[in-house]
């Protein structure tokens, strides 16, 4: 029992002397400045075994870069890196600092781990970062290469399928094509998870694939950003396996959303687009630098939004309060058109047979009236009998046309079709000539 009490003593006092001693270093260190500037006017800096950096962004929002990025590449002899990132040197040594939580975070896998050899910082305000091995007193050469990107091309494609997303997502949520797709991408994203117990002898560390299990879902994000990083290297090692798994786990996810169906009630096509528009407002701020500036452009978005669809009636009302004088027509039409009620059956129904009888009333008074040239009217029509027998007795069907359409409405047979004078004959002129004198 004593020996056990003095082995349990001696690793508490290891246990303390580590988190001393790695306070002492991390109070020590110091950064290396590295300025816009500079950064600007030569284009890439390179480092090798150097103290922290900080990059000294622009204190002023300009506009030219909200789409601008700095990136880092790294290399290393050896892999087993972890990246500390905060606003400042200070910050950047509490960062540094091990944690109790971060102790048994790191039983299953490292949060600060590095799973990329390349990352993107803003321009905008101060961003240290510090890259150090997990063995505390391991020296290892590392060559950090900082290059800024004028236009970083994952921003304005990010911002633009977010306000994409955003503005048609009423239609995207009654989408079936959308619904299966998305269906399709989900069943495929979850797949991963599986995935990385297969995969577990390509992680980093040893019994990755049951830190899935006892890690929650902060070691999972860990476990399938490193998978997605690796993407490129799985599949180019392991093509077949790589792509036979994803087209199984697509099929599977395309036949459990055949076998449901799309969704149909109200209540799931709301929840459903409310989910788009808060991917698409998560798209929008990643989108734009610094964060400040993408914050109040999602804000922007959705207060404009709201006001299009649900805002009229408060606009309505503060618009009344001023001078119809002061707003012009076309501005309210455009903004505010009025809403359009749409037919019944019954009503499309009587208002054909309504504004149907009163075109041919006003063509029959016009025929009538002085200003009708019945000769120029008569010399241009097909079948001059016919016609002068709607403008004296308002006849404009046969009976042969009238059968036609009880037997088959959606058939159209033109006039002369049925019209046993259409063809001429002999002394159709004379004929013509008694329905010229009657019309006159």
């Amino acid at each position: 029992m004593a020996e056990e009490r003095k082995a349990f003593s001696l690793s508490v006092l290891l246990f303390l002397s580590g988190f001393i001693l790695h306070g002492s270093r991390a109070a020590s260190s110091s950064c290396t400045d590295v300025r816009m500037k500079d950064l600007l006017y030569i284009g890439r800096h390179h480092f090798r075994n150097q103290p922290p950096y900080c990059i000294k962004g622009y204190s002023h929002i300009h506009p030219l870069h909200i789409w601008s990025s700095i990136r880092v590449d790294l290399k290393f002899d050896i892999e087993g890196y972890r990246l500390f990132q905060a606003d400042s040197c200070k910050t950047l040594n509490e960062v540094r600092s091990q944690t109790f939580a971060k102790r048994i975070l790191a039983w299953f896998a490292d949060p600060d781990a590095i799973t990329s050899n390349y990352l993107y910082l803003s321009p905008f305000g101060d961003t240290c970062f510090d890259i150090s091995s997990r063995k505390e007193y391991e020296t290892n050469s590392i060559n950090v290469e900082l290059t800024f990107q004028t236009v970083n091309w994952h921003l304005p494609l990010s911002f633009i399928v977010g306000l994409i997303l955003f503005l048609e997502a009423n239609r995207l949520s009654r989408s079936a094509t959308f619904y299966y797709s998305s269906g399709i991408v989900l069943g495929v994203g979850v797949s991963l998870l599986l995935a990385v117990f297969l995969l577990h002898r390509l992680l980093p560390s040893k019994g990755g694939a049951y830190a899935l299990l006892a890690g929650g879902w902060s070691v999972s994000l860990y476990l399938l950003q490193w998978t997605w990083n690796n993407l490129v290297d799985l599949v180019l090692d392991r093509n077949p396996i790589v792509i036979g798994y994803f087209t199984v786990a697509g099929i599977i996810s395309f036949c459990l959303c055949y076998y449901n169906g799309p969704v149909t009630n109200q209540r799931g096509i709301d929840l459903i687009r409310w989910t788009i528009r808060l991917i698409a407002s998560y798209f929008i701020y990643k989108g734009i630098q610094p964060e400040s500036l993408s914050l109040v452009v999602v804000v922007i978005v959705i207060v404009c939004y709201s006001i299009k669809t649900s805002g009229h009636n408060v606009i309505e009302k503060l618009l009344v309060i001023l001078p119809k004088s002061w707003i012009s027509y076309k501005v309210w039409y455009y903004f505010f058109p009025p809403s359009q009620r749409l037919l019944t059956r019954e009503e499309f129904d009587s208002q054909g047979v309504v504004e149907t009888r009163r075109a041919l009333d006003e063509l029959r008074e016009y025929c009538n009236s002085p200003e009708c040239d019945a000769w120029k009217v008569i010399s241009r029509v097909r079948n001059p009998k016919r016609f002068c027998a709607f403008v004296n007795d308002g006849l404009h069907i046969t009976d042969e046309e009238y059968e036609q359409f009880e037997e088959n409405p959606f058939v159209y047979t033109r006039p002369d079709e049925h019209d046993d004078d259409a063809v001429e004959t002999e002394g159709a002129e004379e004929k013509d000539d008694r329905y010229f004198e009657r019309c006159t």
